[in-house]
C-alpha cells in the first residue's frame, strides 16, 4: 500500500476517534438536558432530602406499590416538586407535579388526587399517554416504569422553593410549569435510576 495511502487511512481514523470521544463527553456533561429545572436559572434550594436510594427500591415503581417516596423540607413554605424521566423512548416523561404549602414534608404515599389538604397534584403523562393500568392512576405520583430491557432510566426531582402558593386548582402540568417557572426563587435536584 501506497505511504500517503496508509497515512490518509490512520489520519482519518484518528479524526473518528478524537471525534467520537469529544462528542461523548459533550453528551455527559449534558447530563439535564430535556429536564425543566435546566431551562431556570436558579441557586440552589439547600436543606431538602428526597427519601430514596441511588436506585428506586420496588415499592416506589410500578413494579411495587407506586406510592410517591417521603420528600422533607428545609422550612415550613410553599413547594413544588416535579419528576422527570428525560431517556423515555417517546422524550422526557413527566412522572409528579405537586404544589404544596404550610408544611416541612410529602410524607410517603399521598393519595392519587388532584387536590388534598392544602396541595395540589396534576395529571401526569400516564394519563395523558392513556397508559393507566393496575396501580398507575395518571394522577399525582406514578414512579418509574421504564420498557423492559431499555437500560437504566434517569429520574430527576426537581424541589422549588415558590414565592407563594396558587390562587386557584391547577391540574395541568403545562400550567403548574409555568407557575413555578413565575414563581421560583431555588431548586434542589435529587437523581435515582431503575430499569426493568
Amino acid at each position: 500500500m501506497n505511504k500517503k495511502i496508509l497515512f490518509l487511512v490512520v489520519s482519518i481514523v484518528i479524526f473518528l476517534l478524537v471525534f467520537i470521544f469529544i462528542y461523548k463527553g459533550f453528551q455527559q456533561l449534558d447530563t439535564m438536558k430535556g429536564v425543566f429545572a435546566s431551562n431556570l436559572s436558579l441557586p440552589e434550594l439547600k436543606g431538602v432530602k428526597v427519601n430514596l436510594l441511588d436506585v428506586f427500591e420496588k415499592i416506589y415503581t410500578c413494579d411495587g406499590d407506586n406510592i410517591n417516596p417521603q420528600v422533607v423540607f428545609p422550612d415550613n413554605g410553599v413547594y413544588a416538586v416535579i419528576v422527570e424521566d428525560p431517556d423515555a423512548p417517546a422524550g422526557t416523561w413527566f412522572h409528579w407535579g405537586i404544589v404544596i404549602w404550610d408544611s416541612k414534608e410529602i410524607p410517603e404515599g399521598l393519595p392519587k388526587v388532584l387536590k388534598g389538604d392544602k396541595y395540589y397534584q396534576v395529571y401526569n403523562d400516564f394519563y395523558y399517554y392513556n397508559f393507566t393500568r393496575g396501580n398507575i392512576a395518571g394522577i399525582g405520583y406514578d414512579g418509574p416504569c421504564p420498557p423492559p430491557g431499555h437500560g437504566y432510566h434517569r429520574y430527576f426531582f426537581e424541589v422549588f422553593k415558590l414565592k407563594r402558593k396558587p390562587e386557584s386548582q391547577i391540574v395541568y402540568k403545562d400550567d403548574l410549569l409555568e407557575f413555578i417557572k413565575e414563581n421560583a426563587e431555588s431548586v434542589y435536584i435529587f437523581v435515582a435510576k431503575y430499569k426493568r
